[in-house]
């Protein structure tokens, strides 16, 4: 099992779940959740990459990334059965999903899953404040090498299935601006851009165009509890995908 959170459950709550799980593939643009309706599944991502957006009108930018670090349904952890924002996979991909009503009966009788979750809802909104941070204090070259990093983090090998059109996707921002950046980090050695990807040179150059609070992608600290949080749960996804070709992006 590739994904980290039901991987790193007990056997007895991981065999408790596996009834109520289905492997899917997922399309990229699939759309896993809308804001303000009602969260059908959860999806324990296996391999691929999904966005959560906030939307405003016919305005969206992204707050976060989910890998096999993870999951969606951040809203179904917190007690909710709706989420404000939506989410898209940003490539193709697999994942396993259980329905809301199973998944609340779950954590209702699973203390550990329970717990674990909202360890993971954590992670995520840590990673939401960085971005928020980086959206208000860094220029177009630094915030593309923070989501060139955020991705490298859930795909294994130094090839992500990064475009143009998807990081615009994901900044709201110009496209002639983002390919701007991108001329400067591969000028730089930093990065090599290929037709429907990114190949990854010199990760340590990349984190110096950064800012130092920006720590590996921005999400590389540990709770006051001690507990990993996001990018350290992202290079789970390196770890146990490193047998695995990287999906191409459509």
């Amino acid at each position: 099992m590739q994904n980290h959170i039901l991987s790193s459950l007990s056997s007895e709550d991981r065999s408790s779940l596996l009834a109520n799980l289905e492997e899917v593939e997922l399309k990229s643009r699939q759309e896993l959740e809308q804001p303000d309706h009602q969260i059908d599944y959860a999806y324990f991502i296996e391999a691929g990459i999904a966005a959560v957006l906030l939307v405003s009108g016919k305005d969206r930018i992204a707050l976060g990334l989910i890998g096999c670090e993870g999951a969606s349904g951040i809203a179904l952890f917190l007690g909710n059965s709706q989420s404000p924002h939506s989410t898209v996979m940003l490539t193709a991909g697999r994942a396993s999903r259980i329905r809301t009503d199973d998944l609340q009966t779950a954590m209702e009788q699973r203390g550990e899953l329970k717990r674990l979750l909202l360890r993971y809802s954590l992670a995520f909104y840590n990673q939401t404040a960085h971005t928020a941070l980086s959206n208000a204090m860094t220029v177009m070259e630094q915030r593309v090498a923070r989501w060139v990093l955020m991705t490298h983090d859930r795909f294994a090998g130094n090839t992500v299935p990064l475009t143009h059109e998807i990081i615009s996707y994901m900044l709201e921002a110009r496209r002639a601006g983002v390919t701007e950046a991108l001329n400067k980090l591969q000028a730089n050695k930093l990065i090599q851009v290929a037709r429907g990807s990114i190949h990854v040179l010199d990760r340590k150059g990349i984190r110096g165009i950064g800012w130092s609070f920006l720590r590996d992608s921005g999400e590389g600290i540990r709770s006051p509890s001690g507990h990993l949080l996001a990018s350290d749960l992202a290079r789970h996804c390196q770890r146990s995908m490193s047998a695995l070709v990287p999906i191409p992006a459509n």
